[in-house]
């Protein structure tokens, strides 16, 4: 019975662990990123962060409040305009 416990504990801490990793954004304030599922949005600049949820002012639809535990955005390296 210790060790079912001890094997519960381990793989609790790991999906723990997985679960912060997951939730890490890969851009900051100002950053530029495009929505995967919208590209007609075109490119949006990161406008405020608070946890997962992530504003963006988007070229062709303005801004958006973004809930990045369900969207995954994607940076862009550099805008070209």
């Amino acid at each position: 019975m210790a060790g079912a416990i001890c094997f519960m504990a381990t793989l609790t801490r790991r999906l723990i662990g997985r679960a912060c990793l997951m939730n890490f954004l890969d851009f900051s304030l100002g950053d530029f990123v495009t929505h995967p599922d919208k590209p007609e949005w075109g490119i949006g600049q990161v406008q405020s962060i608070t946890g997962m949820r992530v504003v963006v002012n988007f070229a062709e639809a303005g801004k958006m409040l973004i809930n990045c535990e369900i969207v995954e955005l994607i940076a862009v390296a550099d805008r070209t305009d």
